[in-house]
């Protein structure tokens, strides 16, 4: 199956997630990201790793590991998108942590 398949079928699943464990929803949004990003999708992977990111940080606080690894993914994306001072500023800010 197709990375853009497999993306397509998890949006449909996270949809119908809600908001009720708002932790396992950021876990499907990031895995949705690295679906994005493999499909060279970029700019919907980015929206996907910000909300991860945005969910993790709200319920987990600034400094908890797992936002280390969100701003990493997210400069990744930055990196492979040629958006390099972007890329540069979050993978500095990850491995800051």
């Amino acid at each position: 199956m197709a990375h853009w398949e497999w993306a397509r079928l998890w949006s449909v699943a996270d949809a119908q997630l809600g908001d009720d464990d708002p932790l396992r929803r950021a876990g499907h949004l990031n895995h949705l990201g690295a679906l994005q990003r493999a499909a060279g999708e970029y700019d919907q992977a980015r929206e996907s790793y910000t909300s991860a990111h945005e969910l993790w940080r709200d319920q987990l606080g600034d400094d908890h590991p797992i936002i280390a690894a969100a701003l990493h993914n997210l400069g990744n994306v930055e990196r492979l998108a040629r958006h390099h001072d972007e890329a540069r500023e979050l993978l500095t800010r990850a491995i800051a942590m």
